[in-house]
């Protein structure tokens, strides 16, 4: 088990690469590179699981997100439940289905994924504002200040695009219902992966509280 001054050192530098992979993964949302942008968020997420399991409990959690049961019981321990319960399950059936496409090789059986990229960044944003609350580290000097919070001061456009919590009034009902724009992907082990834009012409949709997945077959 850590000691306090490594579990901070460490969960700082967890959260700064989870931070970093966020931004990225944003940035290539917005930009229509959809497959690598949900690849990089669940990067991100994990890193920010990581950091906040390490925080609390002094652990190093190898686990990575296709094992998330793993994840959830260490966050379980922690008493921080809560975070994944506030998050949508669909969200996480996302990540935790495409963290394995990074590598093609080890894929080995049929996988689809399909779903609206504006309510996909829609949670993604939410998420990451849910961790920039719970982990609040500080050290000797006091509280240290947050990426999220320094990028939002500076307004850097890639944490502000199409951002609807750092963009208030916007409500999330309506970022989740406008401008739905389908993406989905079909990647059998023996044949080329096959990446479908499900629609150009941006819909709107109705949102009850959940994502709405695309069925692929």
């Amino acid at each position: 088990m850590l000691n306090q001054e490594d579990r901070l050192n460490l969960a700082l530098g967890l959260i700064r690469t989870a931070y970093n992979d966020y931004i990225a993964a944003r940035v290539l949302l917005n930009r229509n590179y959809t497959l690598q942008g949900v690849i990089l968020s669940s990067t991100a997420i994990e890193k920010y699981f990581k950091a906040l399991i390490v925080f609390h409990s002094g652990k190093i959690k190898p686990a990575h997100f296709d094992k998330f049961d793993q994840i959830k019981k260490a966050v379980e321990e922690i008493g921080y439940n809560v975070l994944i319960e506030k998050m949508d399950p669909r969200f996480i059936e996302i990540l935790t289905k495409v963290y394995p496409l990074r590598y093609y090789d080890n894929i080995k059986s049929p996988t689809s994924i399909g779903f609206f990229k504006n309510q996909f960044l829609g949670e993604l944003d939410q998420a990451i504002f849910w961790f920039d609350k719970t982990l609040i580290p500080s050290d000797d000097k006091g509280t240290v200040l947050s990426p999220v919070i320094r990028d939002f001061r500076n307004k850097n456009p890639d944490l502000l695009e199409n951002n609807w919590v750092a963009q208030n009034p916007v409500d999330k009902k309506r970022f989740m219902e406008i401008n739905c724009e389908g993406f989905a992907i079909y990647i059998h082990p023996r044949n080329l992966f096959s990446e479908i834009n499900v629609s150009s012409v941006k819909l709107t949709i109705p949102y009850d509280g959940t994502m709405h997945l695309i069925n692929v077959n």
